[in-house]
């Protein structure tokens, strides 16, 4: 299975399947190995990768996610920055964002989180300049808290300010925009 048809797979099956029971699911298994598989089939192997899939830890997420790490960057969402497939809670389409990991900062910079958010992402688009010319500055709440651990994805009420999020800074819609 390509990219295209896991995302698509995901958009059609997960609200029923968050209805079921979590352990063990053949969808959140999917998740966590298939498309993850896929998106690093297609994005291609590297030992400086590291490639994860999530629909939740012990219960469903709102919103799964397949992310890709660097591990010159960070080895998880928790810190740095990084490209990921996030799925919207609604499965009406997803977001290809390139997004930082709030719980360092969050630890580092307390009660101005959000300041350091904000300016930590300026820097990173200085970083990689050119390279992401054609996408959109966005700020905009991608995630709600909800029953996940913290640290699972930089889930939290305040303003995550995502690097860049899809053409127009909205959610990818129909599939063959996010392919």
């Amino acid at each position: 299975m390509g990219v295209r048809e896991g995302l698509e797979r995901v958009l059609r099956e997960y609200p029923l399947a968050r209805q079921e029971d979590f352990t063990q699911h053949v969808l959140a298994d999917f998740i966590r190995h298939g498309l993850r598989d896929d998106v690093a089939h297609a994005v291609g192997q590297s030992d400086r990768l590291l490639f994860k899939g999530s629909a939740g830890q012990g219960a469903w997420a709102r919103g799964p996610w397949v992310a890709v790490f660097d591990k010159l960057v960070t080895a998880g969402a928790q810190s740095g920055y990084y490209p990921v497939y996030l799925f919207r809670e609604d499965m009406t389409g997803l977001y290809l964002s390139l997004n930082q990991g709030m719980t360092e900062v969050r630890r580092l910079y307390r009660s101005d989180a959000q300041t350091a958010l904000k300016s930590r992402a300026a820097n990173f688009r200085a970083m990689l300049g050119k390279e992401v010319a054609g996408f959109p500055r966005v700020s905009r709440i991608l995630w709600a808290r909800h029953n996940m651990r913290e640290n699972d994805h930089g889930y939290a009420r305040e303003t995550q300010e995502a690097i860049y999020c899809g053409p127009g800074g909205r959610p990818y819609g129909p599939i063959s925009e996010a392919a």
